[in-house]
């Protein structure tokens, strides 16, 4: 990959790359593999939601090296919507507010340049 990717980005054939789901123990070694081989990685997209927080780490890597980071299924694929769910509770204390509500309200206050999808 090293070759590869600073050939490719030479040549202007890559100008960017996302990194899916590294997380794994070598997570930063993946990332900093990519950048290494001279790809600019400009976002991460794991799975991080109010009740999967498992990539927090990852987060924090990319906060402090300035790449994005896109969280997938921040409602944990429908489940923290349903009644009765993790975020219900939290939900009831706000008048108003649905547990979807919530918890995207949750995952957009976390960093202010996430974008969950």
């Amino acid at each position: 990959m090293r070759a590869e990717g600073g050939e490719a980005r030479r040549k202007r054939r890559i100008e960017q790359l996302r990194l899916l789901d590294p997380r794994r123990a070598d997570d930063f070694a993946e990332i900093e593999a990519a950048r290494a081989a001279g790809l600019v990685v400009a976002s991460v997209q794991n799975r991080y939601n109010l009740v999967d927080r498992s990539s927090e780490d990852v987060l924090d890597h990319c906060a402090r090296e300035g790449i994005g980071f896109i969280p997938w299924a921040p409602m944990d694929a429908g489940r923290l919507a349903e009644p009765g769910s993790a975020v219900d509770a939290v939900a009831g204390a706000h008048p108003g507010a649905t547990a979807s509500q919530v918890a995207l309200a949750w995952i957009l206050a976390q960093k202010p340049w996430m974008v969950p999808i």
